[in-house]
C-alpha cells in the first residue's frame, strides 16, 4: 500500500503523516512546511516534498488580514505544484480543502481520492455562521470567500471519498446531499504523553476554556452562563486569542473573575487544564475541537454543545454533558451541578480520561485510516 498525503498548512494531516510512516504505507507527503519542521513529526525525509515559501506567504498575509490571498491564491499554487509531483506509484491520493488540479491528477493515474475535510460542510457554515451573527446582533467579519466556497464543492463532487471527524459533520454534508457511502467518519486522536494532569494547587472551582474567543465558538453564551450565574471562589480562564467580535461580550460581561490569558503553545497547554475542574465549549460549528480530547486526557469533564463533534467522544452524563447550542439555561444548571458535586466532577474527569486512553490515541486514528484505505482498495 502507498498513500500519498497532501495538506496545505499542518492541521491534524502531519499527525496522519508520522502514523502513516511509521506503518510504512507514506509514500509522499506533500507540505507548505518547511522540512526540519516536519522532522519534528518524524517523518521520513526521503518522502517528503516541502514547499516552505509558500507558508512564509501565508503566514505573511494571513496575518496581515489578507485572507482572500492565502485562501485562494496561495491554495492553487500549492495544488498546482502537487499535480505536478503526484507520482503514479501511489494507489491513494488522500488531500485537503482546495485541491482540484491534484485530484484531476489523481484520477488521470487512476487513483481513487479521499478529500479530507476538518469541519462541516462548507454551505452549512456559511450558513449557520450567518444565522449567528444575526441573532447576536454583528457584523460576520469572518465571512468564507465565495471563491473558497466554490472550490471546495468542487471538490466534494470529484473526491471519491470525503473523510470527516464527527458524526455531526456527517451529518452536516448528508443534509446537503452527499451520499452516505462517499463518508469516512474518523475521529482525531490526542497525544497523551503531551497532555497529562499535575496536581491542582487550590480549590477554587476553574471553567477552561481553549480556542478562539470568538462567535463561532460560542464565548458569548458560555460568558453569559458564568456571569449569570456568580458563583463564589470560581474563575473563568479562556486560553487562546481575541477575535474582534467578542469585544462587545467581554466589555458586556467582564469581571475580576473572567481571565483572559491569551495564546498559549502546545506544550504548556497540560499545566492550564489541569488546573481547572471542568472544560467548557459552546461552539455553534464545529468539525471536532482537539482541544475536548486534550482536556479529557488532563481528567477534565465536558460540557459541550453538540456541535462540537462531542458526541463522537462521550456519553451525555458520564464523561460530561453535552447540550444543545446556544443554551444559557441548561449550560447554567450543568455548571451549578457540577460546582456543586465535587464527587461527581472528579469521577466524571476520570472517566473522560479513561475514554481518551481508549480509542482516541493517535495510533487509533492511524489504525483506523488504514482501514479504510484497505477498504477502498479490496473494493
Amino acid at each position: 500500500m502507498k498513500i500519498a498525503l497532501g495538506v496545505f498548512g499542518r492541521f491534524h494531516i502531519f499527525d496522519l503523516a508520522r502514523q502513516l510512516s511509521d506503518k510504512r504505507v507514506l509514500n509522499q507527503f506533500f507540505t507548505s512546511y518547511p522540512k526540519f519542521l516536519v522532522e519534528k513529526w518524524e517523518i521520513a525525509a526521503n518522502k517528503n516534498y516541502s514547499y516552505p515559501i509558500i507558508e512564509t506567504l501565508n503566514r505573511i498575509h494571513y496575518k496581515g488580514l489578507n485572507k482572500y490571498f492565502s485562501n485562494i491564491y496561495l491554495r492553487r499554487w500549492f495544488d498546482y505544484l502537487i499535480s505536478k509531483r503526484l507520482a503514479s506509484d501511489n494507489d491513494i491520493y488522500h488531500c485537503w480543502g482546495g485541491s482540484i488540479n491534484s485530484i484531476i491528477r489523481a484520477h488521470e493515474f487512476q487513483m481513487p481520492v479521499i478529500f479530507d475535510q476538518g469541519s462541516t460542510h462548507v454551505l452549512y457554515a456559511q450558513d449557520i455562521r450567518e444565522e449567528e451573527c444575526r441573532r447576536s446582533g454583528i457584523i460576520n467579519t469572518d465571512r468564507i470567500p465565495q471563491a473558497l466556497i466554490k472550490r471546495e464543492l468542487a471538490g466534494y463532487q470529484m473526491a471519491d471519498y470525503i473523510c470527516v471527524p464527527s458524526s455531526f459533520v456527517k451529518n452536516s454534508f448528508l443534509s446537503y446531499g452527499i451520499h452516505e457511502k462517499k463518508l469516512l467518519v474518523n475521529p482525531y486522536g490526542v497525544n497523551l504523553a503531551s497532555f497529562n494532569s499535575i496536581p491542582k494547587k487550590d480549590n477554587i472551582f476553574r471553567v477552561i476554556f481553549v480556542g478562539s474567543i470568538c462567535i463561532r465558538k460560542g464565548c458569548h453564551y458560555l460568558l453569559q452562563a458564568f456571569h449569570e450565574l456568580n458563583m463564589a471562589n470560581s474563575e473563568l480562564h479562556m486560553i487562546g486569542p481575541v477575535n474582534r467580535d467578542m469585544h462587545s461580550f467581554l466589555n458586556l460581561y467582564s469581571g475580576p473573575k473572567i481571565k483572559l490569558l491569551g495564546v498559549k503553545n502546545q506544550s504548556e497547554l497540560y499545566k492550564y487544564y489541569s488546573q481547572g475542574s471542568v472544560f467548557v465549549m459552546m461552539s455553534i460549528e464545529e468539525g471536532l475541537a482537539m482541544v475536548q480530547l486534550q482536556a479529557m486526557s488532563c481528567g477534565l469533564p465536558l460540557i459541550c454543545s453538540e456541535n462540537t463533534g462531542v458526541s463522537d467522544l462521550i456519553s451525555d452524563g458520564i464523561e460530561g454533558f453535552i447540550i444543545p447550542i446556544r443554551d444559557v439555561n441548561l449550560l447554567k444548571a450543568r455548571l451549578d451541578f457540577l460546582y456543586n458535586n465535587e464527587n461527581i466532577r472528579e469521577e466524571m474527569g476520570k472517566k473522560a480520561l479513561l475514554k481518551a486512553k481508549v480509542g482516541f490515541k493517535w495510533e487509533d486514528y492511524g489504525n483506523r485510516m488504514v482501514n479504510f484505505y484497505t477498504k477502498i482498495l479490496n473494493t
